[in-house]
């Protein structure tokens, strides 16, 4: 299935066959006959080819045993024909052939047998052409080719690894990291602010660099790689600083006495040079890497159009979503505050009235 699929090479598996050996089956019926046993078959065998050891004997210059091993001569035992040729001897004394009580064959078996986790294994493993596929894409492939294996074939069941299963474990990972920045974002941004909830209009600009990312892969072809997901990573750090000096800007108009119309629209027009300037120094730096200007890379090519055409969406975005985001938010506060407050007159409405006699 792997080398028919376009972009594999170099297939193989780390079962090599080794070389011919004989397999020799008792026929059960016909040695019983004779009153012949496996053992029996298997002492001929091993006295033909190895010899016997009937004693030993002292050599006067040493201090060790000498083995006295009884064998045929070697012309007699050079070739499969001679091994074959052992006669059995029975019970009752006379001789059979080793042909007539069993069945020879001539086939070849592996080399080595590997193991996980105490189950025997079998690792096929191959190359990618990634000019044509990925390993991620190819392994997708054969999941939905054998994904009905272990049904099939019942105590047999497929792992794949090498690559894809890096990729599955990185991915993971990656999750796990984004939450934990994220959360730190959040808590830096809290305690900056001494607010729950303007964090969130700082850090919605987040959500708005991925779809930049996604525009970005489609628009230069690139694959969601792992490396994709690293630039996502350090994105959010990063497209969170325009929405930062924006919103601290407002805060400050809004502490000196400005409307919160007023403070929105003087921070949009004073913080969109300082926007555009840091974006186009990053974007700059980086564009030539995302568009292969010094030659491809399926590594550093998607890092850095995930991060330029990520930040040139949220930074674009920030002067129209952000502000719009923070009136929304004050109007929110407001209801709510609003509310409380409508609630509050109401009970002591109901718990200052004429009490029954």
């Amino acid at each position: 299935a792997l080398r028919a699929l376009p972009g594999v090479y170099n297939v193989e598996d780390n079962i090599p066959l080794g070389p011919r050996e004989l397999r020799i089956r008792l026929d059960e019926n016909r040695a019983s006959i004779h009153g012949l046993s496996f053992d029996d078959v298997g002492f001929a065998l091993r006295a033909s080819n190895e010899g016997l050891i009937p004693s030993t004997f002292k050599d006067p210059t040493s201090n060790e045993d000498i083995d006295i091993r009884v064998l045929l001569k070697r012309e007699q035992r050079r070739s499969i024909e001679d091994l074959l040729d052992a006669d059995l001897r029975t019970p009752a004394g006379y001789l059979v052939k080793l042909e007539d009580v069993a069945e020879i064959d001539l086939a070849r078996s592996y080399a080595r047998l590997y193991h996980r986790d105490t189950d025997r294994a079998v690792i096929v493993y191959a190359a990618v052409d990634r000019a044509q596929t990925t390993a991620v894409r190819v392994n997708e492939t054969m999941q939905q080719r054998l994904g009905d294996i272990e049904s099939r074939y019942p105590g047999v069941n497929i792992v794949f690894g090498g690559e894809f299963e890096a990729t599955q474990r990185a991915f993971a990972d990656i999750a796990r990291v984004a939450l934990i920045a994220l959360l730190a974002i959040y808590a830096i941004l809290a305690a900056a602010f001494r607010s729950y909830a303007q964090p969130v209009v700082v850090m919605s600009v987040v959500a708005l660099s991925y779809i930049g990312v996604v525009l970005g892969m489609f628009i230069m072809d690139y694959p969601i790689s792992m490396f994709v997901l690293y630039a996502v990573v350090g994105l959010a750090g990063v497209v969170v600083n325009d929405s930062l000096v924006l919103i601290d800007f407002v805060n400050r108009e809004r502490a000196g006495g400005a409307e919160l119309r007023d403070a929105l629209r003087t921070a949009s027009s004073h913080r969109f040079r300082p926007i555009l300037l840091t974006t186009l120094t990053t974007i700059g730096g980086l564009l030539p890497m995302a568009i292969g200007l010094s030659g491809g890379s399926n590594t550093f090519g998607p890092f850095a159009a995930a991060i330029v055409f990520g930040l040139a969406v949220a930074s674009t975005l920030t002067l129209f979503v952000v502000p719009a985001l923070y009136l929304l938010l004050e109007d929110v506060q407001a209801w709510t505050l609003g509310l409380i407050r409508s609630r509050r007159k109401t009970d002591a409405g109901l718990a200052g009235g004429p009490r029954a006699a």
